[in-house]
């Protein structure tokens, strides 16, 4: 039957001293708890280290899960560490995505009836987003540069060209977006493949691998590869949602700009310019107490809380 479990599961240690260690899957319970064992012990000694020489030790975990029924991958990553105090910090991050997402296959893409509708759509944004039609008035009406000027280097005309860079960048981000997953698929793709329901103990999971694809280094350094790719899939995917963030922004600016065309539209326009004044006075007024929430959780939890001990935290 068709394999549901994750492909790769990553139980990281100290990377500095010892690198990863691996938790294979089709181990059975006990080679699991060995390895498990190791890790423990490994994060003990670090703790012990980091409490004598102040400084941060933990452990970090991986997951990575395919499925191919759903066309989706997970990656959770999950990291427990000691502050100076020895107080346990327990952070959890978990993203997803695609597995295949539109224009990955174009052929096949336009063959399934909501991926074509989707493509659809992606060319008619970019169609109506681009001022191709702005362009092309621009280079027929005749008139010198400093008419040219006025005409169009005014605040709306900034915020379309500032949406169509959002939209540019958004694409380009897309474009990379795809790129990193198919990549994915194909390292993944690689991996031997074991059945579900087996269970194999420590020497004859190594056997397997020697028999196979190179023994067990070699199927590690796969491993490495599949989980750097995913990290850097997952983070690509997250900063695409905010070029999607600041698209959607300068369209609400550019839907403002279209109420200067309706008479009764175009005075809600002119009664937010009016309370321009009213409304930046509120937010010094915001900024203030906001500003003061953030020192005040500072000077409580910045000496016991990494998070709450610098700025960016």
């Amino acid at each position: 039957g068709e394999d549901v479990r994750p492909r790769v599961c990553d139980s990281g240690g100290n990377r500095k001293e010892t690198g990863p260690f691996w938790l294979h899957w089709p181990l059975d319970s006990q080679a699991t708890a060995a390895i498990s064992a190791t890790v423990l012990g490994k994060l003990q000694q670090q703790h012990s280290a980091g409490a004598a020489n102040s400084s941060l030790t933990g452990v970090t975990a991986h997951l990575l899960a395919h499925s191919a029924q759903e066309r989706l991958f997970a990656v959770r990553e999950v990291s427990l560490v000691f502050d100076k105090s020895g107080l346990p910090l327990l952070e959890a991050v978990s993203s997803g995505f695609d597995a295949r997402p539109v224009w990955t296959e174009p052929s096949a893409d336009s063959r399934d009836g909501l991926r074509c509708f989707v493509m659809v759509m992606d060319v008619v944004l970019m169609v109506f987003c681009l001022p191709l039609l702005r362009l092309f008035r621009l280079c027929q009406q005749p008139g010198s540069a400093g008419s040219c000027l006025r005409r169009y280097a005014n605040a709306w005309a900034l915020a379309d060209w500032l949406g169509v860079a959002a939209l540019l960048f958004s694409v380009v981000c897309y474009g990379y977006c795809v790129h990193l997953t198919r990549s994915l698929v194909q390292v993944t793709g690689d991996l031997p493949s074991f059945n579900a329901s087996a269970s194999f103990t420590e020497a004859a999971f190594h056997a397997r691998l020697a028999s196979g694809s190179g023994g067990v280094t070699r199927y590690e350094e796969q491993l490495d590869m599949v989980l750097e790719q995913a990290l850097n899939a997952a983070s690509a995917w997250n900063e695409l949602c905010w070029c999607a963030a600041l698209l959607a922004v300068f369209g609400g600016v550019h839907l403002f700009a279209a109420m200067r065309a309706n008479p009764r539209l175009a005075a809600v326009g002119r009664v937010f310019r009016q309370a321009l004044g009213e409304l930046a006075h509120l937010l010094v007024l915001l900024s203030a107490a906001f500003l003061a929430f953030a020192l005040a959780g500072h000077v409580v939890y910045g000496g016991r809380l990494e998070s709450f001990s610098t700025a960016p935290a």
